[in-house]
């Protein structure tokens, strides 16, 4: 066995009792790394010379002190430590100040001489604070009070009573925060666990994330339970779908359903799969698929639509032609383009359009005095050349003007265009010059008044879109009945009516 003793200040290492080396103490330090090799290693150089200038090593189950007592590595650095050049603080490579640390009952975890505090774990570390174990292989804990590092690899930076559970799971910080699975992670605050492998937490208080790959970032009493789910913040919100659901933040919502998601607001529930609620309160997907919300207490009844409470349109200027109506339960559906909007496609110049769009005509007859006018509302922008009525059954001495009125509240406002007397004596075509440009989006009111009771080509009712309803009763049209020939510049106090209107043809 080989000695190693201090004799008159200097080292002497012995083989059998025959001296090998003498070297001055204090110029001696240990390489305390080797120590740890698979194969313990005492190796001593030259500390002024750096640590490539070995002067003896041995392994250390060779080596014995004074008393022939076998070297462990505790005592050998105690040994190092009472009478080389040796300092744990500086890696023993000498020094004069005593190290804060100490290697823990297993010979390999490194933990503070003071604050009770145990890294137990094999080359685990805790850094200071008091009470802290770390007990899982490779484990560390920065600092804090009353933290446990169980997992292999965990992490824990600090705070009070955290304890890092899962193989490389991490708490930043805060209090009573728990991982219970590889991978997870606890940014701070109080409370928080992440009990799911790949699962996070950025902070908050008493928030729950129990499924694998999910989030919370932040908030108070948040509850994922769904795969690759997220909360971003609020209260009590649950993100519990199956799978990718979503909740931004707010207030007690949940997004029950897989691809579901609320953007925030309070007590919203998106129960339908790929279903979406924007905010508000009180509003329910209701199970239904790809269903969206806008608005407040909103309880969805079909697959794929989108509710709102109101809806308004601020611009039509990239309208692309359609046409919609409002349908039982409030859904908006295709318009049967009778009635509403208006040339959708654009006619070539001499081409005419009416403004009603079926191809289904009939016969109106005429109420003395009568200025009859229905909505026109053009899709595209048009300018007329004419406009033109068509008389089925002629009576003598009856004639008929073309007018145009504004819109104002959904009823004609302002005179825009007033035709001459178009003679009704004869049948046929009775055609009026009229340069007049119809405004895409604009709403005007177009009609005739009547001298007599001649008979005029037209719409029947049953072909057109009711404007407005009297109890159960559909209105197709608005009716005053001025002396003819003196339509007023404002139309005044109308009279809704269910009726036929008069087919008024614009030549472009």
């Amino acid at each position: 066995m080989i000695k190693l003793q201090i004799v008159d200040g200097s080292l002497q290492v012995s083989n059998n009792g025959t001296i090998i080396l003498v070297a001055p103490k204090n110029s001696c330090a240990i390489d305390v790394l080797a120590l740890y090799d698979a194969i313990p290693l005492a190796v001593i150089y030259n500390k002024y010379l750096g640590t490539s200038t070995n002067i003896f090593t041995q392994p250390l189950a060779n080596c014995v002190d004074s008393l022939d007592v076998p070297f462990s590595v505790n005592t050998f650095i105690d040994f190092a430590e009472a009478n080389l050049g040796f300092d744990t603080a500086s890696g023993g490579c000498g020094g004069c100040s005593t190290s804060p640390f100490q290697y823990n009952a297993n010979l390999s975890g490194i933990q503070p001489i003071v604050g009770s505090n145990n890294a137990s774990g094999t080359l685990s570390t805790i850094g200071g604070g008091s009470d802290n174990t770390s007990s899982g292989y490779h484990s560390t804990i920065g600092g804090g009070d009353c933290s446990t590092a169980f997992g292999d690899h965990s992490t824990i930076g600090g705070g009070l009573l955290n304890s890092s559970n899962g193989n490389c799971s991490t708490i930043g910080g805060g209090g009573c925060n728990t991982t219970c699975n590889s991978f997870a992670f606890v940014g701070g605050g109080c409370c928080n666990t992440a009990s799911n492998c790949f699962t996070t937490i950025g902070g908050g208080l008493c928030n729950l994330v129990n499924s694998q790959n999910s989030t919370i970032s932040g908030g108070s009493q948040n509850y994922v339970s769904g795969i690759l789910s997220t909360i971003g913040g609020g209260f009590c919100n649950c993100a519990s779908g199956t799978v990718y659901a979503t909740i931004g933040g707010g207030k007690s919502n949940t997004a029950s359903g897989s691809h579901s998601t609320i953007g925030g607001g309070s007590c919203n529930t998106a129960s339908g799969c790929f279903s979406a609620i924007l905010g508000g309160t009180t509003n329910n997907t209701n199970s239904c698929t790809c269903a969206m919300i806008v608005g407040n207490n909103i309880t969805a009844n079909r697959s794929c639509t989108t509710f709102v409470n109101d809806l308004t349109v601020t611009s039509m200027a990239s309208c692309s032609g359609c046409s919609i109506q409002v349908s039982t339960n409030g859904l908006l559906t295709a318009n049967n383009l009778n009635g509403g909007i208006h040339a959708f496609i654009k006619p070539s110049a001499g081409c005419s359009i009416t403004q009603v769009l079926t191809p289904s005509v009939s016969t109106l007859t005429g109420t003395t005095n009568r200025l009859l006018v229905a909505p026109f509302i053009p899709a595209q922008t048009i300018t007329s050349a004419s406009l033109y009525i068509n008389v089925s059954t002629l009576l003598v001495g009856s004639n008929a003007q073309i007018l145009v009125y504004s819109n104002l509240n959904g009823k004609p406002d302002t005179r825009l265009y007033q035709s001459a007397n178009l003679d009704c004596a004869t049948t046929g075509i009775k055609t009026a010059i009229a340069v007049l440009t119809f405004t895409a989006g604009t709403t005007y009111w177009v009609g005739i008044q009547f001298s007599s009771t001649q008979s005029v080509t037209s719409f029947g009712s049953s072909s057109v879109i009711a404007i407005a309803w009297s109890g159960v009763g559909a209105q197709t049209a608005f009716f005053i009945t001025p002396a003819f020939g003196s339509a007023p510049a404002t139309f005044g106090t109308p009279t809704g009516v269910s009726s036929g209107i008069p087919l008024v043809g614009i030549t472009l």
